[in-house]
């Protein structure tokens, strides 16, 4: 599987992009709205940093995302949080066990 990592900021990808991580959040969780998911953990202001993940199939399709956040605005800690979903085919090959500890 191909990877594109990028520090994620509000508005940085496509409208395909987009599209494509809608409908695979839509597969992925039910009983969400896909915009109100996305709005809440990828565009949410604050003093969050975001790291994002795309997974591309060989043949260029979207497969898949992983999403850390980092929230340090605590002077003693960082809380870290995660989310990720991919198209079922692509599930359970552990593709975001290495994205979460590089980083």
């Amino acid at each position: 599987m191909n990877k594109r990592d990028l520090s994620y900021l509000p508005g940085c990808l496509g409208a395909a992009t987009k599209a494509q991580l809608l409908s695979i959040i839509a597969q992925c969780f039910e009983g969400i709205e896909p915009d109100e998911y996305f709005a809440y953990y990828f565009e949410q202001a604050g003093p969050i940093h975001r790291r994002l993940r795309l997974y591309y199939s060989e043949a260029g399709e979207l497969a898949g995302y992983c999403l850390l956040t980092f929230d340090d605005s605590h002077q003693a800690f960082c809380v870290i949080g995660a989310s990720a979903g991919f198209l079922p085919q692509f599930r359970g090959k552990n593709n975001t066990f290495s994205f979460l500890f590089l980083r």
